[in-house]
């Protein structure tokens, strides 16, 4: 039994380590950093493998809320380049993007890129229920903090979406 406690305690101070020698944004000093990890393994939960995160347990990672109830109307000028690439770079490739790892995606789950037109068909059906507006709602639990779009860009992107909504789930 000593033995396996010794062990998960090991995994516990080595997951702190990996934690703060990741945070690319964190440049610390190394006393400072060994004191974060010694933190890190005096703070343990009773179960020291137990997932170390502080990102919310959620299934994907996004708090969906209704279908926007968005229609495509004939004729629909809103274009990938011209107006969702733009919008993607401003609001949510900050963390949603494929090229991002670990700390630095600030708990979006993989596989939930919004840096391709084909990243973001693949989640449009969540992107429209946490970001985009329509008739039936204006979703606003995507992004989580600031910069946040308008209730225009929101409907233009819900416009988007149901345009393409053939495509969802696609890769």
């Amino acid at each position: 039994m000593h033995g396996s406690r010794d062990f998960g305690a090991s995994v516990t101070f080595i997951r702190g380590a990996v934690q703060l020698l990741t945070c690319t944004r964190a440049r610390l000093p190394v006393p400072l950093m060994l004191v974060g990890i010694a933190v890190s393994f005096g703070c343990s939960t009773d179960d020291p493998l137990a997932p170390t995160s502080t990102c919310p347990e959620e299934s994907d990672g996004l708090q969906d809320g209704e279908a926007s109830g968005a229609l495509c109307p004939p004729g629909s000028a809103v274009t990938y380049d011209g107006f969702v690439k733009p919008f993607m770079q401003q609001y949510c490739t900050r963390c949603h993007d494929s090229q991002l790892t670990g700390s630095d995606r600030q708990c979006a789950p993989l596989a939930h890129d919004c840096d391709t037109a084909e990243g973001i068909l693949k989640i449009g059906e969540h992107i429209d229920e946490a970001a985009a507006a329509g008739p039936d709602v204006v979703n606003t639990s995507m992004p989580p903090s600031g910069p946040r779009p308008t209730a225009d860009e929101r409907r233009q992107l819900g416009e988007w979406l149901a345009c393409n909504a053939d495509a969802w789930g696609t890769e």
